[in-house]
């Protein structure tokens, strides 16, 4: 069993000889150009290095740690700005760039897998509505086509356990600052109430701040608000330099110090199994990747070569002439039905207007919702055929049944013959095994 494929049916390629063959549906071709062909089935675009996470890890396990003993309040408030600043300019920009290039891959990662599934749908509809038309019995075979082609069919895009970014909210300059003068402040009102506000004012009583000589009692309580503006170590040292060297200083700074590691658990536990994760990434991303191109591999040598010439034949080119008209009506039925399922929000004076003019009125909000080319789309096609949008809910419905009937009856006529086409019976085996193609390819990507 080698590693290539059949591109008619999905089946594993076998040398024979100087060719590779398929036992299951007799396909042939030279090893040479098999090899070719499938070349880029077996390539895929960049992935995240598996040492992505390497330099977040060493400046996590670099994170210079506070002395057990501190006699001095300057020496314990020096070695905690030295380790805020780490955190700030080291430890937080590597988290946040993991972060982000990990949460970018996913997104393009699910993209890719979504691109799939739309050419899987996009495929197994014009099968659908060009070889075996509407009015086909729904055997195994069809029923299967109509589950690629349903979009709702599928599994939802892959989701990525996200990381969380919020506890980088108060690793800033402004928030420690904030962080810092909140605990302060607590601190502060915490002496007062136990009836040693004198003795904090007494220790910052020979303290110049802002240009005062001496702080009132509720200068002290409002310490924290007031730095609260200021980077991260101007608030800091401002508020040391208020408190003073002394043990309730040494205690604060201990404080803040605890609350900076309970941010650096927050992020340990975010960024917890990351290698696995950004591992199965890249395992998702190779599948999708190779996915997509044995799907174009497939249709391009497995399906059009016998597809093209039923599709170029005098019959059905004459057949999709006539045909135009009421691939519009059905062209405004999908779209039709794609507004209808379009949130909008409306106001309360809404209610109050007649059935039928607030139909009219959510219908236009629903349309302005579109994109700009499907809404572009949406009124060429009701110019083209001479249409306005549907007045009410009972005339939306008419119009459908309507187009559908009329869509059964243009195919009661037409389809017989193309039945008949040499060109279209060739194309029965082909089409039941292709059909297994787009089967194991969803199922792969599901």
């Amino acid at each position: 069993m080698s590693n290539y494929i059949c591109p008619r049916c999905h089946a594993s390629l076998q040398k024979n000889g100087s060719q590779f063959a398929c036992v299951e549906c007799g396909f042939m071709q030279s090893i040479s150009i098999i090899q070719s062909d499938q070349k880029k089935i077996h390539s895929h675009g960049a992935l995240l290095p598996a040492h992505l996470d390497h330099g977040y890890y060493g400046l996590l396990d670099s994170v210079p740690d506070l002395d057990t003993t501190y006699f001095r309040a300057s020496s314990a408030k020096r070695d905690l700005e030295k380790k805020i600043d780490f955190v700030q300019t080291g430890l937080v920009p590597e988290y946040k760039y993991l972060f982000n290039t990990v949460h970018e891959f996913d997104r393009e990662t699910t993209t890719l897998r979504n691109r799939v599934a739309l050419e899987l749908a996009r495929i197994a509809n014009v099968i659908l509505k060009e070889y075996y038309g509407p009015l086909k019995v729904r055997d195994s075979q069809i029923e299967l086509l109509h589950n690629i082609a349903d979009l709702s069919k599928y599994k939802n895009p892959l989701e990525f356990e996200k990381m969380d970014l919020s506890c980088l909210d108060e690793i800033t300059p402004i928030s420690i600052g904030e962080t810092v003068g909140d605990a302060l402040g607590m601190t502060l009102m915490q002496t007062a109430s136990d009836g040693r506000l004198n003795m904090a004012l007494d220790l910052a009583s020979n303290i110049s701040l802002d240009g005062e000589d001496r702080q009132s009692k509720e200068d002290l309580k409002d310490l924290g608000a007031d730095m609260l503006g200021d980077l991260m170590v101007n608030a800091a040292s401002a508020a040391f330099h208020a408190i003073g060297e002394n043990r309730e200083a040494i205690q604060q700074v201990r404080g803040v110090d605890e609350e900076i590691d309970m941010k650096i658990a927050e992020m340990c536990d975010n960024t917890s199994g990351i290698s696995i994760e950004i591992e199965q990434l890249n395992k998702k991303n190779k599948l999708y990747s190779k996915e997509l191109h044995t799907l174009e591999y497939c249709v391009e040598h497995g399906l059009m070569p016998k597809f093209s010439d039923f599709l170029n034949s005098q019959e059905y080119l004459s057949y999709r002439e006539a045909r135009k008209e009421i691939d519009h009506w059905l062209n405004r039925t999908h779209i039709e039905n794609e507004i209808l399922s379009v949130p909008v929000v409306l106001s309360r004076w809404t209610a109050l207007l007649p059935k039928n003019m607030k139909f009219r009125y959510i219908w236009k909000k629903k349309t302005a919702a579109l994109d700009e080319h499907k809404r572009r789309n949406y009124y060429s096609c009701l110019r083209t055929i001479g249409q306005k949008m549907p007045k009410s809910l009972k005339h939306y419905n008419t119009l459908n049944i309507k187009t559908e009937e009329a869509y059964r009856t243009f195919e009661k006529q037409h389809r017989p013959v193309l039945e008949t086409l040499e060109s279209h019976q060739s194309l029965k085996e082909s089409m039941k095994n292709f059909t297994k193609v787009l089967k194991i390819i969803k199922k792969k990507i599901d």
